[in-house]
């Protein structure tokens, strides 16, 4: 559902078991569990990574299996993105079981970044676990330390 006038499209986290296992029976007044978690990081040396995505209780595990490829695997961000995933599903409760992707499925998230590399660069990238596309377009670099581009 999107605010009428907004543009903002409302969080549905009352239907997301792993969130909310009550379901639609929650006490009015409580407080409900998000798991969003864009994240923006800036490295010493000018870049900036934006990376999240979409998925319930999964974006979690999703975006920080692609950070870790990234940014400790020595992964390029394309592959860091569509490298196989572990997730835990019901952490902590009586069934909880550990989940490993074999082949790429849209359970398991589908995570979306960019970089701006320090050079002012562009890469952008979208998870082949959905139909999204990510593209740079008609972008020049920002000028460097010397002014050129």
């Amino acid at each position: 559902m999107i605010a009428a006038g907004t543009g903002i499209w409302l969080n549905n986290c009352l239907g997301e078991q792993e969130l909310n296992p009550p379901g639609r029976a929650v006490a009015p007044g409580s407080r409900l569990l998000s798991n969003m978690a864009p994240v923006v990081g800036r490295h010493d040396d000018g870049s900036t990574l934006a990376i999240g995505s979409p998925g319930a209780d999964r974006i979690t595990t999703a975006v920080v299996s692609a950070l870790a490829g990234f940014v400790n695997g020595g992964l390029d961000l394309d592959d860091a993105v569509a490298h196989p995933r572990v997730h835990v599903h019901r952490a902590g409760l009586p069934d909880e079981e550990v989940r490993r992707e074999e082949g790429l499925s849209m359970y398991f998230g589908g995570v979306g970044a960019a970089l701006t590399r320090a050079d002012g660069s562009l890469e952008a990238v979208a998870d082949p676990r959905r139909d999204g596309e990510a593209r740079v377009v008609g972008v020049s670099p920002r000028p460097g330390p010397s002014g050129r581009r």
